[in-house]
């Protein structure tokens, strides 16, 4: 194979590996923004449930004037305002209204008052904000999720607070509208001990076997989002692959494949016509013709007498003595291409080089095989 046909095969070769694997490259990342846009989807969708809840209470909060209610201890108006909010969100377990100085637990309310939802009003109170929704009293029979809101007036003054507790069927709710697809998806929560609580799920369950591929916290909660997507398999990547814009770049890679096969092909078939070529010296060509009566020494001859009619004298056999420098080509006509003239071409190539300036002392020996 000549070294032009190597070269181009090469390059040719080298950009369609290359070209495979950026298409490949770009697949696998256009899969993990297909992964990553779905997380985005999944948590903004359970999102939306919570926060829907939040404005919701906040709403009613505002309307129904419940920072008065709790600023001067109107238990009517209170259990009013608790009431407007189990309307509006009717499955809920219950809305309880309190004070900024509650200090003590109250398990018998609904939702219950524990020391861990006194612990979300400290928050609140030191923070100035609204505090994240949190699991409660998990594993008994008051398990819920509490979400404190703050009570605050026209100017902004903090009154009091406004429990609303939910049960965790509400979770499994939330969760279940995400587009989790063949994914696998769990609501959990750190517990004190390092331990995670698991407080809803969704999805296929087979794909938790390995590590956790993404995790993302869900605002507005205490809660941390698990999640599992399935691999992207081989077949899939290179279903993925359609060359699309690459298209002219394969077509050029082609084009030079093809280019390369034509020259291996023509190179291999001229050396096997050249084969029973013979090169003696390189100036002159002498085609050798099977029908020549005079042989390839007969052409040699000629051309020796050509050169002799210029620049006079006499050759000894195997040699030109005198005469000009006329190396030969002698190409057997069997497996060379034939020639129409071999005189004439002969006399066209030797002529401009046969000029008595140009002789010198002797021409070597040449020798013929055919």
């Amino acid at each position: 194979m000549p070294l032009v046909a190597t070269v181009v095969l090469g390059t040719a070769l080298g950009g369609a590996s290359r070209l495979w694997d950026v298409r490949r490259e770009g697949t696998e990342t256009a899969h993990q923004g297909a992964n990553e846009k779905q997380i985005d989807t999944i948590v903004a969708s359970i999102s939306n449930s919570f926060a829907g809840y939040a404005k919701t209470v906040d709403a009613v909060l505002a309307q129904t004037g419940a920072a008065a209610a709790i600023s001067t201890g109107d238990n009517a108006a209170m259990a009013q305002v608790a009431a407007a909010v189990m309307k509006e969100l009717p499955n809920a377990m219950g809305a309880v209204l309190t004070g900024t100085k509650m200090q003590e637990p109250n398990y018998g309310a609904t939702p219950p008052i524990s020391f861990a939802t006194l612990d979300l009003m400290r928050r609140s109170r030191k923070s100035g904000k609204q505090v994240a929704v949190e699991m409660h009293l998990f594993g008994r029979q008051e398990q819920h999720m509490a979400m404190v809101r703050r009570a605050t007036n026209s100017a902004s003054t903090l009154a009091g607070f406004i429990v609303v507790g939910f049960p965790l069927d509400e979770a499994e709710r939330a969760i279940a509208k995400a587009p989790v697809g063949e994914g696998y998806v769990e609501l959990t929560q750190r517990l004190p001990g390092g331990q995670r609580l698991v407080v809803a799920k969704t999805g296929n369950a087979a794909l938790k076997k390995g590590l956790i591929t993404h995790t993302r916290a869900l605002p507005g909660t205490a809660f941390l989002l698990l999640i599992w997507l399935p691999e992207v398999t081989a077949s899939q990547l290179n279903a993925s692959n359609v060359p699309g814009e690459s298209l002219p770049i394969l077509f050029a890679i082609m084009l030079l494949i093809l280019a390369g096969i034509g020259s291996t092909v023509w190179t291999v078939r001229r050396r096997q016509r050249l084969k029973g070529c013979v090169m003696v010296g390189g100036v002159v060509s002498a085609v050798v013709d099977d029908d020549d009566d005079d042989g390839p020494e007969g052409a040699f001859a000629q051309a020796r007498a050509k050169a002799g009619s210029t620049g006079g004298g006499s050759a000894a056999e195997g040699s030109t003595g005198g005469y000009p420098r006329v190396p030969l080509q002698m190409q057997n006509p069997n497996g060379c291409q034939r020639r129409r003239s071999m005189r004439a071409r002969l006399w066209n190539i030797a002529k401009p080089m046969i000029a008595p300036a140009r002789l010198p002392p002797r021409f070597p020996t040449v020798r013929f095989r055919v």
